[in-house]
């Protein structure tokens, strides 16, 4: 978890208490003389570190989505009003707040008296703290930069269940604050414990799974990003859940995207990249273990989202797995049921098909999204089954692979999760 600039404690030089925030405004006046004696700005930290800053002010010339606060000596209360503390994570504490007449004037997408989520990170002042969203964008151009920046600002973000990033203010040298869309309603994880044990109906399943599978799709083939931490933690609803009126869910926290050079298509959708672990542990796909990830690898974590929604377990045993060997043995040997009493064949179907170990021959976003069970009013389409001669080949690949455990750093935390979604045997309601 990244430090709170507000637990920061005062210090005193000469007998003068100096405050955090004073400091800060000190540190952006010297700055902004430095800038304007040197010709350049004042950027501490390692060559990616100064690069990725660069960018930023290089963007920040010709799109209006990103604003360098350095030597004006504004900061970010000038932009935005806080109201309450949403969450903290291990990339940052997320506010709710609201924006100012300037933040406005400065980028008219946004509205007045609208809230907003507003997430703070502290800028890495080393190139080992900077995240792995903008590791990845140091591997592409600037321009494809900004084309990533701009696509997850868009109205079609938010149409296509991404949640919106709509603005970043760089507080030079210390934070920068992202503005998000607001969502109301609750996570996925935490809807999902709220049920307390009722069965979910499949055909909301189905619309669930198809917006995930949507969002995804948008972010692989419009983004050209792979979010590598997909699981109901990072879905939530743009609305309270309200009985007889669908939900709408959206993806967001992007802290652990890879940023591809260029978008996802049909003929990419299968391709692994060599991006080491990430993700968390119970989510990970059989191909992360082994150090590589893919468009196909979100497809997995959405798999496993769904066989959530539909049995109210993870499949292979892995909620009752603690530590990272036991999770791998149980991928690597465990099996998803070709069939269940309480779920359609359909279902079934596309679980077996999103949560296919190799992934060469796991479904794409487009294939599932045309599957019969996300399509119940138009004529069946099923998945294509991959070819016994396929299976062979991949099967050749497969043995050639290295798993290398990661170092486990992930506490224990989700047991109560799981319990609290388990149904007892008498709460399916069985077939006459």
């Amino acid at each position: 978890m990244l430090a709170d600039y507000s637990r920061e404690r005062s210090f005193t030089i000469g007998g003068t208490t100096i405050n955090p925030s004073t400091w800060r405004r000190w540190h952006l006046r010297i700055g902004g003389c430095c800038r304007w004696f040197c010709g350049s700005p004042v950027w501490p930290g390692g060559p990616e570190t100064v690069e990725l800053r660069r960018r930023y002010a290089e963007i920040e010339a010709t799109y209006e989505g990103i604003i360098t606060l350095e030597a004006n000596g504004r900061g970010i209360d000038d932009y935005f009003t806080k109201s309450h503390v949403l969450g903290e994570g291990g990339f940052g504490t997320v506010w709710q707040a609201t924006p100012t007449k300037r933040a406005v004037k400065a980028l008219p997408a946004l509205r007045m008296g609208q809230g907003y989520a507003l997430k703070r990170v502290r800028l890495p002042l080393r190139d080992a703290e900077i995240e792995m969203i903008s590791k990845s964008l140091l591997g592409v151009s600037t321009g494809r930069m900004l084309q990533f920046l701009k696509v997850i600002a868009s109205p079609e973000a938010t149409e296509e269940h991404v949640t919106r990033n709509l603005l970043r203010i760089l507080e030079i040298p210390h934070t920068m604050h992202i503005a998000m869309e607001l969502l109301e309603g609750p996570t996925l994880r935490d809807w999902l414990v709220q049920l307390e044990n009722k069965p979910l109906p499949e055909t909301l399943a189905s619309e669930l799974a198809k917006q995930m599978l949507k969002a995804v799709h948008f972010l692989h083939r419009s983004a050209g990003a792979l979010h590598r931490d997909v699981k109901p933690q990072n879905f939530g609803f743009a609305r309270p859940v309200v009985q007889d009126q669908p939900p709408t869910l959206q993806l967001f926290d992007m802290g652990m995207v890879h940023v591809l050079p260029e978008p996802v298509v049909e003929a990419s959708a299968r391709e692994l990249y060599a991006l080491g672990m990430g993700g968390t542990m119970h989510w990970i796909p059989p191909e992360t273990w082994a150090g590589r990830s893919g468009a196909c690898s979100d497809l997995w974590g959405v798999g496993l989202v769904v066989h959530v929604l539909l049995l109210r377990q993870l499949p292979f045993g892995l909620q009752h797995c603690e530590g990272r060997v036991a999770v791998w043995d149980a991928i690597r040997t465990g099996a998803v049921a070709s069939s269940n009493a309480n779920v359609s064949k359909e279902a079934m179907y596309i679980l077996g098909q999103l949560l296919e170990k190799e992934p060469l021959l796991r479904a794409t976003s487009s294939e599932a999204l045309q599957c019969e069970w996300l399509n119940r009013s138009r004529a069946s389409s099923d998945l294509r089954t991959p070819t016994p001669g396929a299976r062979k080949t991949v099967a050749k690949a497969v043995q050639q692979r290295k798993v290398q455990l990661p170092v486990e750093t992930e506490r224990w935390e989700e047991r109560s999760f799981w319990q609290s979604l388990m149904l007892q045997t008498s709460q399916w309601s069985k077939p006459d």
